[in-house]
């Protein structure tokens, strides 16, 4: 819809807002919080985690790339969200990942987008280089357990 659009925000959070919906907020502003990272993303993880990029997928609208502090793009399915906080789909280059469970935290992404066809999301990391992943049909990427961290394609772009 022309009228929404999102907010990604260093304090953990995207927020949605409808430009031809009136809105006031107070306090929290629960009303257009979409994704909340401030927790982390899982109980094991307790610190926020700064999101730096979000990104809609232009041919499955329902798609929501979120790319943060940390190597893992989250894909959300925007039906499922506010009430359900956990992504459906997570990807990292299994060097980065590995990485990130030994507490090496420099490399993060910066931007993440949808290529042109839906099918694929691309992330651009700080301190490395592009990767692109491959995102499933809409029918079937999103289960409604949580999916692991394992990359499905750790391929860097061609330079």
């Amino acid at each position: 819809s022309p009228g929404i659009f999102w907010s990604a925000s260093e304090d953990g959070t995207v927020r949605q807002f409808d430009i031809r919906v009136p809105h006031v907020c107070s306090g929290d502003c629960r009303d257009t919080l979409f994704v909340d990272l401030r927790l982390g993303d899982s109980a094991a993880t307790k610190t926020a985690i700064e999101i730096k990029s979000v990104a809609t997928n232009r041919i499955f609208p329902m798609q929501l790339a979120v790319g943060a502090e940390d190597p893992f793009v989250r894909v959300y399915d925007r039906r499922q969200l506010p009430s359900k906080s956990q992504p459906c789909r997570r990807f990292a280059p299994t060097h980065l990942a590995s990485n990130r469970q030994r507490g090496m935290r420099s490399v993060h992404i910066t931007h993440v987008d949808f290529s042109h066809r839906g099918s694929e999301v691309i992330a651009s990391y700080h301190g490395d280089h592009v990767y692109t992943f491959t995102v499933a049909s809409p029918d079937d990427y999103c289960q409604m357990e949580p999916v692991p961290a394992v990359p499905v394609d750790n391929a860097p772009l061609p330079s």
